[in-house]
This record gives C-alpha cells, structure tokens and sequence, in this order.
C-alpha cells in the first residue's frame, strides 16, 4: 500500500508580532506553491506584508521580536503603510491555489509549520487552513531528526526571518533531504531483501501492531 499525497505543497512561512495565536497577529506571508513531487517544481510564489488598521504592531512585539523585524525592515514596511489586510492577503493566496490546484487540498509545508504557522492560520485565515490537508511537511521536525542522525545544514541563525526568503529556504533544504532519502532507498535496494537495512530495522516493531496484525510495520507499509 502506497502513501498518497496531494499533488501540490504550499510552502509557507509566516512573520508574526509574537508567538501566541490569540494575542499575536501575523505581519507578513510568504509562499511558494509547489509540486508535490522529490524535485518540488516551483509553480508560483507569493509574498506580502500584512496591516492591521488600528492595531499598534510594534507595541505587541517584545524586545527580541523588535529587535529582529527593525534589523530585517519589516517593521519599517509596515509602518509605512505596505501589504494588505488579512483577509486580502488570504484571498491572494487563495487565487493561487484555486489557479493551479483546482478543488484539490494542498499540503502545507515549511519549517516548524506544524506547530507554529498553522496555528496562526486557523486563527486569522481559516478559508486557507480550509484548503491544507490536515498533516505537513514539517521540515524543522526534518532537520531535528537528520541532526540525530549526524547530518547538519545550515544553521537557523542563518534564517532572515522574512516570510518568502525563509519559506525558500526550507523549499531547499526539503530537496536535499528528499535527495539523501532517495540515495538511501537506491542503496538498500540493491542490497537485497535480506539484507535490507530498512526491513532489518522495521522487524525490531514486529510486536507493535497497530493495525491489529503480527506482520511488523513494514509489512504493513508495503
């Protein structure tokens, strides 16, 4: 049994005043929709400020998230009047999906979305949050894991913390992920069934039967 994914991925960061979706707001979106496919083909890519009229943005923000958004000009985008209200911007991004994706979900991908960006999307674009399927491509959890492993990109000091900057930032380290994973599949396979490092490792679960079977995690996946 294969896993079926959606055809398309948006990969998405938001830009926020804090990190607390009920008191916080988001300032900026940026996005990339992409294909769902190892390569991820970009389709279109997005990028906007976001205003909130009557709202003093810079008085919700604490000393490190001033510090970060003065250093980067967001704030100072903001300030001058640049982006749309959320709702405009969710209307934006809604267009693009509608172009290209149809009445298809699409997966929302990024770093630390899981946790972070969805919620802030539930909270202030729910038509959006409607669209994504209700997993992600969660490329932090990725990374944390990869460094357990012993390997290691860039570091997040590196990130600029602008939304489509950072958005394609996680676009690329993505692709390498999916291109080591790749690397790793085409070697276990010539190695042969019985020597298969990965179904060596997943017959160490064959006590874990979630699908109420004895067959072992792998079994099941096939």
């Amino acid at each position: 049994m294969g896993v079926s994914l959606p055809p398309y991925a948006l990969f998405l960061d938001l830009e926020c005043s804090g990190s607390h979706e009920d008191r916080d707001v988001i300032i900026e979106v940026g996005c990339i929709l992409t294909s769902c496919s190892p390569g991820f083909e970009v389709i279109e890519e997005y990028s906007r400020p976001v205003q909130h009229p009557g709202l003093d943005v810079r008085s919700m923000m604490d000393e490190v998230v001033l510090a970060m958004h003065t250093r980067n000009g967001l704030l100072a985008e903001i300030e001058s009047g640049i982006g749309a209200t959320p709702d405009l911007v969710e209307q934006d991004v809604l267009k693009m999906i509608d172009e290209h994706a149809k009445d298809s979900r699409v997966v929302l991908a990024g770093s630390g979305v899981a946790h972070f960006d969805r919620k802030f999307i539930k909270a202030e674009m729910p038509q959006l949050d409607h669209r994504l399927v209700y997993y992600s491509l969660d490329i932090g959890t990725t990374r944390r894991l990869a460094r357990l492993a012993g390997l290691s990109l860039s570091p997040d000091s590196g990130k600029p913390h602008r939304a489509l900057p950072d958005a394609q930032l996680a676009l690329a380290e993505a692709r390498v992920y999916v291109e080591w994973l790749s690397r790793l599949v085409t070697t276990d396979e010539k190695r042969g069934p019985d020597q298969s490092l990965v179904r060596r490792g997943y017959s160490g679960y064959s006590g874990y039967t979630p699908y109420g079977n004895g067959r072992g995690l792998w079994e099941a996946w096939d």
